[in-house]
């Protein structure tokens, strides 16, 4: 019985030295390099149609907030990693209306480069976000004509017309 205990240690001992071994030479011929990409916007995704994101002022779709973001990926594939490979997003699926700070998640979009976020690899890791609701009214248009026109030109009827539809009426969103 202590044969096949010994035997059994062996192999043990084989098994993690020929892994050890592998790990090693694994990282001394491929190691690992943090690549940085600075200022890449943040898309913002699944927004109810009732919401609209707004600015500090209350003005409708406000410029993308920016992250750097910070990658670790093997020196191999290093030169292959260009910044259109990640995106950066935040997910305002269950927000209301409001003033929030979303955490920023990546997206991998080459999914032939095998690369990870670095441990606080992004910066800042939340962004605000302000949420209103989008209200929708249905207007009348009224035209006013206003001066002369030169002469030798006349006046006719003024109307509205949508895609060549005569309209009376038109919709109009915003919070």
């Amino acid at each position: 019985m202590s044969w096949l205990r010994t035997i059994g240690l062996r192999l043990a001992l084989s098994l993690g030295l020929g892994f050890s071994l592998w790990a090693f030479v694994s990282v001394s011929e491929n190691p690992e390099e943090l690549v940085t990409f600075e200022e890449q916007p943040v898309e913002m995704r699944n927004l109810s149609p009732d919401l609209v994101v707004v600015d500090q002022n209350g003005l409708p779709d406000p410029p993308s907030p920016e992250v750097n973001v910070t990658l670790t990926i093997e020196r191999v594939q290093r030169n292959s990693l260009r910044s259109v490979d990640i995106a950066p997003f935040v997910d305002l699926r269950s927000l209301g209306a409001g003033d929030h700070s979303v955490p920023v998640q990546i997206e991998r979009v080459n999914n032939r480069l095998d690369f990870a976020v670095a441990p606080n690899g992004v910066r800042p890791a939340t962004v605000p976000v302000r949420i209103e609701e989008r209200v929708t009214s249905t207007v009348p248009i009224s035209v006013e004509i206003r001066g002369q026109v030169p002469f030798s030109f006349e006046v006719g009827a003024p109307e509205v017309r949508v895609n060549d539809t005569f309209t009376t009426t038109v919709e109009v969103s915003g919070r």
